[in-house]
């Protein structure tokens, strides 16, 4: 996010009428409150363009989190499985913890979608003066799942060290792994850029 310094530059581009003493133009008290109104509306608008950008970066970033997650499950987890190239230890070590992660994200995005799904075109074109901006609070959202969500990824964080040293090992040995390991990164898409050995 941009920081903040153009605001103080429209505060003192609106209030110069009145507040230069070298200006000979005499201001009417109501005219006064005028200008002080518009001042606060441009902040208002100000800031909520800046919430608006924060909080369509954070979905933006959850779905493509979450699209990768789910690639990265159904090209490696869900075909090894079928496969039979591992056994249900090696698997289970692997990849077990990675499907509540993949729950926590999908509850997470659902949310955020609800929320701000309907704010997908107004960062390239702000609301007009007047417009109802949609609510941009997303943080009882991130304190709703936080409980949950924390334990998985604490879990899933515990099992890291030991899924990719028995990952590797695996592709060291086993002969079947290493050559569908090949196989799936001579692959232009969708399993482009995904690896076994992404955290």
């Amino acid at each position: 996010i941009d920081d903040l310094s153009p605001l103080p530059k429209i505060r003192k581009s609106l209030l110069v009428l009145h507040s230069s003493p070298s200006t000979f133009l005499h201001i009417a008290p109501e005219k006064e409150e005028e200008q002080e109104e518009e001042v606060v509306v441009v902040e208002k608008e100000f800031f909520d363009a800046k919430r608006l950008a924060a909080t369509r970066e954070i979905l933006t970033t959850e779905r493509t989190y979450n699209e990768q997650l789910k690639r990265l499950y159904e090209l490696f987890a869900l075909t090894i499985k079928d496969s039979a190239l591992l056994n249900p230890y090696q698997w289970e070590t692997i990849f077990g913890a990675l499907e509540p992660v993949i729950f926590q994200s999908n509850q997470l995005l659902n949310l955020l979608e609800d929320r701000l799904g309907h704010t997908d075109n107004l960062v390239a074109s702000p609301p007009l003066h007047g417009d109802e901006i949609p609510s941009l609070s997303v943080a009882d959202i991130f304190i709703s799942t936080l409980p949950h969500s924390l334990d998985d990824y604490a879990h899933y964080c515990q099992k890291y060290s030991a899924a990719h040293q028995l990952a590797s090992h695996i592709y060291q040995t086993n002969i079947g792994f290493q050559s569908f390991m090949n196989r799936l990164s001579k692959v232009s898409s969708p399993s482009e850029a995904l690896s076994i050995n992404s955290p």
